[in-house]
């Protein structure tokens, strides 16, 4: 009895340790598993960032930069390493066109990060490395409490576009109010001209 009771237990065992070993492996199967999707979400993602044409950063709650695609970096005259872990309105967005200060408070990106409403702008500047601003149109899109997204595009070609639209909107009708009033002072002197025929006061008409 002794002896079965020590064969029993040692299957016993064996069945515990087998069947802990069995869970620690599925355990660290299923680890490696959401370490190699991570791995690939995260080579996805970076993908993305340097195949985009457009600036795209992302800031903490505390407004500090957590990541930047190269074409941001580019558009500021930056090293992606020089941006990463600096306040981003500090760093591009402190001041407004007429170079006067811009209130961090006074931000749609800082109104999006505390309020969690996206925001999208197309009249404003970030100031490149050297010191010169970059006419940009962006987007501010919150993440659940994590930060916000920004993505931008430098605007001078639009506002060059729209400027030269508006110009040739003007030239036409500079065009038109020249020709109806050349069309208008000839237009009057015959009008004129007929009235004193009808009111008979010309004199006699000539032979021809």
């Amino acid at each position: 009895v002794g002896i079965l009771l020590a064969l029993l237990a040692g299957a016993f065992f064996w069945a515990m340790a087998t069947g802990q070993s069995r869970a620690e492996a599925r355990a660290l199967a299923t680890s490696a598993e959401l370490a190699r999707t991570r791995e690939a979400a995260t080579r996805a993602l970076e993908l993305l960032l340097e195949c985009s044409g457009e600036g795209i950063y992302g800031i903490d709650p505390d407004g500090m930069i957590i990541f930047v695609n190269r074409t941001a970096a580019e558009l500021l005259g930056r090293e992606v390493g020089d941006l990463l872990g600096r306040n981003a309105h500090e760093v591009m967005h402190d001041k407004h066109a007429d170079g006067s200060p811009y209130p961090v408070e006074d931000c749609p990106i800082y109104h999006s990060l505390h309020t969690g409403e996206p925001r999208r702008v197309d009249d404003e500047v970030l100031w490149r490395a050297d010191g010169t601003a970059l006419p940009v149109e962006y987007s501010a899109a919150p993440m659940e409490d994590e930060g916000v997204v920004i993505t931008f595009s430098d605007s001078t070609v639009r506002r060059r576009t729209e400027q030269a639209l508006r110009e040739l909107d003007q030239t036409r009708r500079d065009f038109v109010a020249n020709v109806s009033h050349e069309l208008r002072t000839p237009l009057t002197s015959i009008g004129g001209y007929l009235e004193l025929i009808l009111d008979g006061d010309t004199g006699p008409v000539p032979d021809p």
